[in-house]
């Protein structure tokens, strides 16, 4: 079967709706992926850090030891 975007196939992100929609759905959740971020002027670095997102983590040394 090919997969769609859940709002593409049922026009609706919210759960208990899709599952009166489709009996069959189910909701898989995915590993979490890593970002790298490297900046290059010096200048720049609080700056950018700052405005970020997500926090800082350590480089991981393997996914199994990932806390997530």
């Amino acid at each position: 079967m090919q997969t769609k975007r859940v709002n593409a196939k049922y026009k609706t992100i919210k759960s208990n709706e899709i599952k009166n929609i489709d009996a069959d759905y189910e909701k898989v959740e995915m590993k979490k992926k890593h970002r790298y971020l490297y900046i290059l002027r010096k200048s720049d670095r609080k700056k950018i850090i700052n405005e970020l997102k997500h926090p800082l983590l350590e480089y991981p040394k393997n996914n199994n030891n990932c806390d997530w």
